[in-house]
């Protein structure tokens, strides 16, 4: 029994890293942050694999492993921009797409009973992404420039790519329920 909910209790502390987090963009302790999104990051792979190796996905994994993602990523980015105004376009463009995600999904799941949400290769590919454009922001910023100008500005230019692929992606998956 408790085998089968430690996906949904790794995607439950995510969360709740990203919501302590919000306490280290206020103090700005970088490396906090860092080990923090190291370990959403590491969470958000363990929940997943260890769901489908299990044999145990769950209707309440299926939402709370993408809520776990936007969470975090909404948090990172907003406190980035907020902090050190830091990826302010990332950070709209993410917002913008994530509530129409939201919208959207809530819509489909009324109006035509669509399942679970499905998570796309892109959407996946874009929170890798995004996590590596935080990450390079937080070392920059704790190290002084450490990562290099052409470096953050290639995952600048790759993380809005894989957001428009994404957001691509899940209106293609939109299309399909309503076309069903």
């Amino acid at each position: 029994m408790i085998k089968s909910q430690i996906p949904n209790i790794l995607s439950f502390l995510r969360i709740c890293a990203s919501f302590v987090s919000i306490y280290f963009f206020y103090t700005k302790s970088v490396l906090v942050l860092f080990s923090l999104l190291i370990f959403i990051a590491a969470s958000d792979a363990l929940d997943g694999f260890l769901a489908r190796r299990w044999n145990c996905a769950s209707s309440i994994g299926a939402i709370l492993d993408p809520m776990g993602d936007k969470i975090a990523t909404g948090t990172y980015l907003i406190g980035l921009h907020l902090v050190w105004n830091v990826g302010g376009i990332i950070m709209f463009f993410v917002l913008m797409r994530d509530i129409g995600i939201f919208c959207t999904f809530l819509f489909l799941k009324k109006r035509y009973r669509m399942a679970d949400p499905h998570v796309t290769f892109f959407g996946k590919l874009n929170t890798v992404t995004l996590a590596s454009f935080v990450l390079g922001a937080l070392l920059n910023i704790e190290m002084q420039n450490f990562v290099t100008e052409l470096w953050q500005e290639s995952f600048y230019w790759l993380t809005l790519l894989t957001l428009v692929l994404s957001t691509y992606s899940y209106v293609k998956v939109a299309g399909k329920v309503v076309r069903s």
